[in-house]
């Protein structure tokens, strides 16, 4: 009798191609062997007695016949194997007070995209808030997150081109900071701790001004209270940050490695919670090194404006016109503000070169 055997099975990723084994007989006559490959899902040539597979999930049906005299059957499994998951480099709260995830992208030619994933109110239970192409920034903000109000908790999967989606990443969440009055004029803060990284240090910043802190002391990172003795009179603005173990680079020119919580202020009405979506819009966003105010109130034109980056650090001022240059600032997200009669306008843009 004609005897086969089609190998081993193959395991691929997407994107991958392999070429099956050879087809062995205990038939040692003329070769007047034909061979069929069932079904043909996935493969270079049914006919071929080594075709080339890529990833299908499929277990395939090999028949060589011989003068159609006689025949054999075997069979050899072509499997899917999924991407090892993403990680979450940090979680961190924006300048404009939104919650803002940074990964860095796996080099590979066969991701699609990243899901961003936040709990919900029921622990342990996520769901999908947003995607981020493979070729975009790997930044995403959480336009709906309120971090004055509470943390968040995160996790991403990619998405490769064959539609298969990884395991979840290990989670992150952010640090909500809330303050209260202590004896006299002191002021106690307290922090639900960072969760992603191992903390050594938490720092703390204060400043009568949201957009200038001033580093006031260090604690151990097992803590997560602190007590100010000396505040300064009037609206005072506290803020707390983690450094983390490592550097992050979402692009080859920027980088992050460090987290900040929310700002917590004695004043109510915080100068944070401003963002006015119906002001003006930038465009284009993503920009390449010039943006355009598209402004529902013509008296934006000339006033002064301001550039943050994305840990509240002043980098640019101007007055508003067409063409606005901002093709010094390396990629990344940035905050553009105006203030005009007292309120604050705000936008979010984005430079990828």
């Amino acid at each position: 009798p004609l005897m086969i055997e089609a190998g081993l099975d193959k395991y691929l990723y997407c994107g991958e191609t392999v070429q099956l084994d050879s087809i062995t007989s205990n038939y040692n006559g003329p070769l007047n062997l034909t061979y069929l490959w069932s079904p043909t899902n996935g493969l270079s040539d049914s006919l071929s007695p080594n075709p080339y597979a890529i990833p299908t999930n499929l277990i395939y049906t090999v028949t060589v016949t011989l003068d159609t005299l006689c025949s054999a059957v075997d069979f050899l499994g072509v499997y899917f194997l999924t991407m090892e998951k993403p990680s979450i480099c940090i979680v961190t709260v924006d300048a404009s007070n939104k919650n803002m995830i940074v990964f860095e992208k796996p080099i590979a030619n066969a991701i699609d995209s990243f899901f961003v994933y936040r709990e919900t109110n029921m622990t342990g239970q996520y769901e999908k808030i947003g995607s981020i192409p493979y070729d975009s920034l790997s930044i995403f903000v959480d336009q709906t997150s309120a971090p004055s109000v509470n943390s968040n908790q995160y996790k991403i999967s990619l998405i490769d081109t064959c539609g298969f989606q990884s395991n979840w990443s290990d989670p992150h969440k952010t640090m909500h900071l809330s303050i209260n009055q202590g004896i006299g004029q002191t002021y106690n803060l307290i922090w639900q701790p960072y969760q992603g990284f191992q903390v050594t240090t938490y720092n703390i910043y204060r400043g009568t001004d949201p957009n200038q802190m001033q580093l006031i002391g260090t604690i151990s990172g097992v803590n997560t209270q602190y007590t100010d003795l000396n505040p300064p009179s009037g609206y005072v603005y506290y803020q707390v940050e983690v450094v983390a173990p490592y550097f992050c680079a979402p692009t080859m020119r920027a980088g992050f490695n460090s987290s900040r919580s929310n700002i917590a202020s004695n004043n109510t009405i915080s100068v944070l919670n401003y963002e006015n979506n119906g002001s003006f819009e930038i465009y284009p966003n993503p920009t390449q090194g010039i943006i355009n105010l598209d402004s529902k109130i013509e008296t934006f034109d000339n006033l002064p404006f301001l550039i943050y980056n994305v840990l509240g650090e002043l980098l640019l001022t101007g007055t508003v016109s067409q063409n606005i240059d901002v093709s010094t600032l390396i990629n990344g997200v940035y905050l553009f503000q105006i203030e005009y009669n007292g309120h604050f306008y705000n936008k979010r843009f984005v430079v990828q070169k």
